[in-house]
C-alpha cells in the first residue's frame, strides 16, 4: 500500500464520481479503477460499490476512508517537517470579509503547539491585495469581485505573472438587521434608497459603479468605513444595510442579521497565487477555505 492510493479514494469521496476524481488526480479512469481494485486485492475487502445512484463506500471503505483520511494529514506534516522547521510562515492578503479569516484560524489551530510561527492576516481592497502578493507581502491573496470588473483583474494578474483560482461564484445578498424597520412594513429593493448604505472605503472606485447602477442605494446616504468588524456592527445596531457574498450561518445568527438574495448582483470568490509561492501550506489553506465556502 502507499499514500497514492489513499489519495486517490479521498479524491473519489471528494468529487463523488470516478470521472471527476481521475480528472482531479491528472490520471485516466481506468487506471484509477485499477488502482482501487488493486487496494481492494490487498486488504481483502470491497471498498467502493456501483449502484443507480452513483459510486457509494461500502460499509468497510467508510472505515477505511477515515483512517487513509487521519493518514494523509499526517502525512502531510512529514513532508513540510524540513521546510518549516525554522519557522511557520503564512500571510494572507483578504478584501473586506471575515471568510478568509475563518480558514486562517483552522489553519492555525492546527499548527498553534509549534514552537515558531508567524501568521497573519490583513483586509484589503481588491488591488491592495493584488499588489500585496505581487510584491510578496503576502503568501496568498483572496479576493472577492463583481462579475463587470473579472476581464480587467485577469488582464492585471496575468501581466504580473500571478494566477487567479476561481474559487465559487455566488449572487449578492442584502444584509439588514432582525427588526428592520423595511422588514416590518414589508420588504422591497425600491425602498432601500431611503436607508443608508455601509460601503467600505477602499471599494469606492471598482465595485460602487456596479452597486450604483441597481439603482438602490441613496448617493446622499453612504457610510464610508475600513474594516467589515465596523460594517458588520453599523448593519447590527442601525437601520443601514449592506451588500455583499452571502454570510456565513455562524456569522449571521451572532449579528442577528436578515440576508435577502438580490441576483441582480452575483461576485466571484478567488485565489490570488504569485509566481513564487512555494509555501507548503498555500495547499492546506485552500482546501480549509474551500470547506468554509461551501456553508455560503
Amino acid at each position: 500500500m502507499n499514500l497514492k492510493a489513499l489519495e486517490y479514494l479521498a479524491a473519489i469521496e471528494k468529487y463523488g464520481s470516478l470521472n471527476k476524481a481521475s480528472k482531479s488526480l491528472y490520471i485516466s479512469q481506468p487506471s484509477l479503477t485499477n488502482a482501487v481494485k488493486a487496494l481492494e486485492k490487498e486488504l481483502g475487502y470491497q471498498i467502493l460499490m456501483r449502484t443507480n445512484k452513483g459510486i457509494l463506500f461500502t460499509d468497510y471503505g467508510k472505515q477505511a476512508l477515515r483512517i487513509a483520511n487521519r493518514i494523509l494529514q499526517e502525512s502531510e506534516k512529514l513532508y513540510t517537517l524540513q521546510k518549516v522547521t525554522d519557522k511557520l510562515q503564512f500571510h494572507v492578503s483578504s478584501s473586506y470579509n471575515p471568510i478568509a479569516s475563518y480558514a486562517l484560524y483552522a489553519l492555525i489551530r492546527k499548527y498553534q503547539e509549534w514552537d515558531m510561527f508567524h501568521f497573519s492576516i490583513l483586509q484589503e481592497n481588491v488591488y491592495d491585495v493584488l499588489d500585496s502578493v505581487y510584491q510578496s507581502k503576502a503568501t496568498l491573496g483572496i479576493v472577492i469581485y463583481s462579475d463587470q470588473i473579472e476581464q480587467e483583474l485577469f488582464h492585471y494578474t496575468s501581466t504580473r505573472m500571478m494566477f487567479i483560482m476561481p474559487l465559487k461564484h455566488v449572487i449578492g445578498y442584502v444584509n439588514l438587521r432582525e427588526g428592520h424597520p423595511l422588514l416590518e412594513s414589508g420588504f422591497s429593493f425600491e425602498r432601500l434608497w431611503n436607508y443608508p448604505f455601509v460601503h467600505y472605503a477602499g471599494s469606492v472606485n471598482h465595485s460602487y459603479k456596479a452597486l450604483s447602477d441597481l439603482n438602490v442605494i441613496n448617493p446622499n446616504k453612504i457610510i464610508y468605513v475600513n474594516d467589515s468588524l465596523t460594517r458588520s456592527q453599523l448593519v447590527t445596531d442601525t437601520d443601514a444595510f449592506s451588500i455583499g457574498i452571502p454570510t456565513p450561518p455562524r456569522e449571521k445568527k451572532r449579528l442577528g442579521w436578515v440576508s435577502i438574495p438580490y441576483p441582480r448582483l452575483s461576485y466571484q470568490i478567488s485565489a490570488v497565487i504569485g509566481k513564487d509561492n512555494s509555501n507548503p501550506l498555500t495547499k492546506e489553506y485552500l482546501s480549509l477555505l474551500e470547506k468554509e465556502l461551501l456553508c455560503l
